[in-house]
C-alpha cells in the first residue's frame, strides 16, 4: 500500500494542473497551508486539508462554543486583563496599503513563476538582488544560460554574463574607427581661417618631428578610463538588462488559456498509457522536491528575521514604533507557519 503524498507534493500536481499558486493561508487552525486558486478562480483549494477554503470556514462556523468551566474563570479574567493592557499600551493598526500592494506583488509573481515552469524553466536557489523586489526566487532557462526573476519581470545579468572588453595591443589602429573619426570631423570641421591654418602647420610639423617616437601610454589610460565607464554605467543598471516586449511577454502569451486547455485523461485513459503517467509523477515529484527545498530554506531565513524583530521589540519604547514591530512580528510568525507547513 503506497503511502499518501505530502502537502509539497499535492502542491506540485496541482501546480502541473494548471493551478495557481497564492499568498493566502488555510483559515483551519493549526493548518498554516498555502492555497491554490483553480484557472477559472471559482475554487480556492487546501492541499494538506484537500478540501475547499469555503467548506473549511463553514466546518469551524458550526462548532458553537463550549460554556466555560468553573476552574478556568480565573485564568480567563487574567487573560483579558492582559489583553486591555496590551491594546492599551500598543494600539492595533490597519494594515498599510503598501502592504496590500506586496501581497498583489507576490501573487502576480507566484503567476508568472507557475507560467514560467510550465514552459520547462526550473527554479534555483538563488534570489533577485534587488531590495526593492523583495528576494524573489530565481528561475532558469533549459539551455541554463538565461535566469529570470518574475517579481522584476526581466531577466538578471549577472557578471558572468557580461562580455569581456577586447583588450587593446600596444601598436595596433583601427582603420575602420579611425576613418569614421577623420570622416566624421572634416564633415564638422568649422571653416579655416588664417590662424587657423597657422596652428594646423605648426602642429603637423611637431607630428612629422615625433613620428618614429610613438608614446602607447595615452592609448592605455584611454582604454582605462573607457573600460571604467562601461562598469560604472553597468553599476548603475543594477545588473539588468530589459529585453523587448515581444521577447519578454513570450512566455506568458505561450501559455495555454483554460479554454484552449484539452481535458485531462480518465483514470482508464491514463491507465493505457504507462509512460505518460509515469513521466506526470516524475514531474510532479521534482517539483515538489523544489518547494520542499525552498520552504525549508526560507523558515530557516525567517527564524532569523523573527529573532532581530523580536530583540528590537524588546528595546524599544517609542509606543508608535512598539505597534510597527509587533505588526511585523507576526507576519514573520505567519510566515514560518507557512513554510514549515509546506515543508
Amino acid at each position: 500500500m503506497s503511502s499518501p503524498p505530502s502537502t509539497s507534493q499535492s502542491l506540485a500536481s496541482l501546480m502541473l494542473a494548471g493551478w495557481t499558486l497564492l499568498g493566502d493561508v488555510c483559515p483551519v487552525p493549526a493548518c498554516h497551508t498555502p492555497l491554490v486558486r483553480s484557472r477559472d478562480a471559482s475554487k480556492y483549494l487546501c492541499a494538506k486539508c484537500n478540501r475547499d477554503t469555503r467548506e473549511c470556514v463553514a466546518t469551524s462556523n458550526v462548532a458553537g462554543p463550549t460554556a466555560p468551566s468553573p476552574h478556568k474563570s480565573v485564568s480567563a479574567e487574567t487573560t483579558r486583563e492582559r489583553e486591555e493592557t496590551t491594546v492599551s499600551v500598543v494600539p492595533r493598526l490597519a494594515p498599510p496599503p503598501q502592504h496590500v500592494q506586496a501581497k498583489l506583488a507576490r501573487d502576480s509573481a507566484a503567476e508568472l513563476i507557475a507560467a514560467k515552469m510550465l514552459q520547462g524553466w526550473a527554479l534555483i536557489d538563488e534570489h533577485c538582488p534587488m531590495d526593492s523586489c523583495g528576494h524573489c526566487p530565481l528561475v532558469r532557462s533549459r539551455d541554463k544560460t538565461t535566469k529570470f526573476c518574475c517579481g522584476c519581470d526581466m531577466p538578471v545579468v549577472t557578471e558572468h554574463t557580461v562580455p569581456a572588453l577586447p583588450v587593446p595591443v600596444p601598436g595596433t589602429i583601427d582603420l575602420r574607427k579611425a576613418n569614421t573619426l577623420s570622416a566624421s570631423a572634416t564633415s564638422a570641421a568649422p571653416p579655416t581661417t588664417q590662424k587657423t591654418r597657422q596652428l594646423e602647420q605648426k602642429k603637423d610639423e611637431f607630428e612629422d618631428d615625433n613620428e618614429d617616437d610613438v608614446d602607447y601610454d595615452e592609448q592605455e589610460r584611454q582604454w582605462d578610463m573607457a573600460r571604467s565607464k562601461f562598469y560604472d554605467s553597468l553599476a548603475s543598471r543594477q545588473y539588468y538588462q530589459p529585453l523587448p516586449a515581444d521577447e519578454l511577454h513570450a512566455g506568458i502569451d505561450s501559455v495555454p488559456s483554460a479554454a484552449a486547455t484539452p481535458p485531462r485523461p480518465t483514470a482508464t485513459e491514463a491507465a493505457t498509457t504507462p509512460g505518460k503517467q509515469q513521466q506526470q509523477q516524475g514531474y510532479e515529484e521534482k517539483l515538489g522536491q523544489s518547494i520542499k527545498a525552498y520552504a525549508t530554506r526560507s523558515a530557516y531565513t525567517l527564524v532569523k528575521k523573527l529573532e532581530v524583530v523580536r530583540a528590537a521589540l524588546e528595546e524599544e519604547t517609542d509606543v508608535e514604533r512598539m505597534g510597527k514591530l509587533a505588526a511585523s512580528l507576526a507576519e514573520v510568525a505567519r510566515a514560518i507557519q507557512c513554510a514549515r507547513a509546506i515543508s
